[in-house]
């Protein structure tokens, strides 16, 4: 057992042979469906926490660096001013503060399964999102990515496209290129629940979230710099690029701005129905503009750009880029987030409608897998706050 417990872990950190993956499938006795397969092995490996594992030294170690950590990061006094300081009611402030409590159990969690979620599961419960997509040729043509994806599609001005198993579209450009001077364009589309990466020909890769759309040339043309349209989120991993002795710059448009790059990590939001466009830069910088005023401000990393609607200026803010970048790693982390905000995550990630009538002006700090079932995060979410959900025809709905 110890043998295949290694496996599960492997299996869980990426690192499984296709053979391996196939013993996994034939041993719980799934087909190819990764989202069920991660499912059965945590199942697993809680079964297999010795009863006394919170008494274990190592274990009360952790704890007390996790608290001590949370005191240093959580706690300061500036998060404490905006939160006694942004009208809350002590109810609010309550639900807030519980949900960092939580956040600090996280460690617990992830070898022994919390009680809040070993209840009962909600009727007709929704699996999290997995990587598909659809691939739009230039010719119009579409191609739906799966969980079955693992092929060239196709060769076409000296690119060549393909697909794998991981989510991954790559592009690979060949040492000879077509001489033709047109532009052909691609679009990847994740819808609800969904997400996937895409690497450029340049070499730069994108990650897209849920209900989000990319709009890229097969081939970034010479003497011009590279240009693609997002809607919705992403994360950014640009590659340099030379070309005649210089940088040759990356940009991303959306509708209201645009962010120019000479080689960077960000995560960039734009979904239309949140009615703010936020780029947060994790290493490298940028210089967002806003369309409207032409303005431009330069981001160092650890700040994130906001702009709003209505509001064509931009501001910039210090921020935790963890909590914007959360989503590539596998986690929903909402940091004094209203509720409103966090239904809409849940609804893009599960697939689902959200009822947003009736709902509390409070306010969360939750950390939690985008690997759990719809049912687990709502009963977080109940248990910081004094709410209940229920989901009815495929509609989170709210109950007071």
């Amino acid at each position: 057992m110890q043998e295949l417990s290694q496996l599960f872990k492997r299996f869980l950190n990426n690192q499984c042979t296709p053979e391996e993956i196939r013993m996994l499938l034939d041993y719980f006795n799934v087909d190819n469906d990764n989202a069920d397969l991660k499912l059965l092995i945590e199942e697993q490996l809680y079964a297999e926490v010795p009863a006394d594992f919170e008494e274990q030294p190592e274990v009360i170690a952790a704890f007390r660096k996790t608290d001590s950590h949370l005191q240093q990061q959580l706690f300061k006094k500036s998060f404490l001013q905006r939160v006694f300081s942004s009208g809350y009611t002590k109810y609010a402030v309550a639900a807030s503060l519980a949900g960092i409590l939580l956040l600090g159990g996280l460690f617990y969690s992830r070898f022994k399964k919390p009680d809040f979620l070993e209840g009962k599961q909600l009727a007709n419960d929704v699996r999290p999102g997995t990587n598909k997509g659809i691939l739009t040729l230039a010719d119009g043509s579409s191609i739906v990515l799966d969980a079955n994806s693992d092929t060239t599609l196709l060769k076409k001005a000296g690119v060549s496209i393909k697909v794998t198993k991981e989510g991954l579209v790559v592009y690979q450009v060949s040492d000879q290129q077509s001489e033709t001077t047109e532009v052909l364009y691609n679009r990847i589309t994740t819808p609800k629940g969904g997400q996937y990466t895409v690497m450029l020909s340049d070499g730069t890769k994108v990650m897209l979230n849920a209900s989000s759309s990319l709009r890229y040339p097969l081939t970034f043309p010479l003497g011009v710099g590279r240009k693609v349209e997002l809607n919705g989120e992403g994360f950014f991993d640009v590659e340099k690029v030379m070309e005649n002795g210089f940088r040759k710059p990356f940009s991303v448009e959306t509708p209201t701005q645009i962010v120019e790059v000479l080689g960077t990590h960000f995560n960039l939001s734009a979904y239309d129905d949140d009615l703010v466009v936020k780029t947060t830069l994790v290493s490298g910088k940028v210089n967002v503009y806003s369309i409207a005023t032409k303005e431009g401000k330069i981001l160092n990393p650890g700040e994130q750009s906001v702009l709003m609607a209505g509001d064509p200026f931009i501001h910039v803010k210090k921020v935790n880029v963890e909590g914007a970048t959360a989503w590539k790693e596998g986690n929903f982390m909402f940091e004094d987030l209203y509720l409103k905000d966090i239904l809409k995550q849940l609804s893009r990630w599960y697939d689902v409608d959200v009822d947003l009538r009736n709902l509390p002006e409070t306010r969360y700090n939750i950390f939690i897998s985008r690997n759990e079932t719809l049912s687990n995060v709502l009963r977080m979410l109940e248990k910081t706050g004094n709410i209940k959900f229920s989901l009815i025809n495929n509609t989170i709905k709210i109950n007071r």
